[in-house]
């Protein structure tokens, strides 16, 4: 009877750990990858866009 509770309370114990370091890591990532979410427009950040392909299809560079 004691191996069973062995087993178990090792199987809970992983499971709650896995759990834990997967709570840390996710927080850590949203809260690294969401410092650059902003919205505006361009002109609020002073960007220009180069505009690589024309309405006809053809690729060349319009300054």
């Amino acid at each position: 009877m004691l191996f069973i509770f062995t087993i178990v309370g090792l199987l809970f114990g992983l499971s709650i750990g896995v759990g834990i370091a997967a709570v840390i890591t996710i927080s850590a990532m949203k809260k690294s990858n969401d410092i650059g979410d902003s919205q505006g427009t361009l002109r609020d950040f002073d960007a220009t866009i180069d505009i690589l392909n024309s309405e006809d299809g053809l690729r060349k560079y319009i300054p």
